[in-house]
């Protein structure tokens, strides 16, 4: 009994001194920030010329979202000679008689090389799978049919 009893004496008068105070099992997280690649320039819809040079020749075509589905697909062609990457889009999502019932910004962290196309797969708004885009299969137990709309807030180009 009395080797516990002295154990237990020198744990607790190593924990209270200053040594045992500072001694800490969790491990900080890092801070990072955001650094942007060498050679790679962000371009917003406020720097009129560069934008437009780019956002103008976008296009977004073959749009899909079934109603079972928990993703969108989309192509993004480039039709600029500019290659670009961290695409940041503002989809809105509407009714087929126009009424706005959505709206977000993704970001898109892909690389879309000048006068080609590529393939984009981002998480759908629609969680409860309760919509389906307008050309896309509807659910079985009913679903509402929507369009999209597409407007690119900005882009790094390369």
């Amino acid at each position: 009994m009395k080797p516990i009893i002295s154990i237990l004496c020198v744990a607790l008068l190593l924990g209270f001194t200053a040594e045992g105070k500072n001694i800490s099992t969790r491990l900080k997280p890092e801070k990072t920030v955001a650094v942007q690649k060498k050679g790679k320039k962000r371009i917003t819809e406020g720097q009129k010329t560069p934008y437009q040079k780019v956002a103008d020749k976008l296009t977004f075509m073959a749009y899909d979202k079934k109603a079972s589905s928990d993703k969108e697909t989309f192509f993004v062609d480039n039709g600029s000679e500019t290659t670009i990457s961290n695409l940041k889009l503002e989809i809105s999502y509407f009714t087929t008689k126009g009424k706005l019932i959505h709206r977000r910004v993704v970001d898109i962290y892909q690389t879309f090389p000048g006068l080609e196309t590529r393939k984009v797969d981002i998480s759908s708004w629609d969680k409860q799978k309760s919509f389906h885009f307008i050309n896309s299969v509807p659910s079985t137990k009913g679903s509402t049919a929507y369009t999209v709309k597409f407007k690119v807030i900005s882009f790094d180009e390369e």
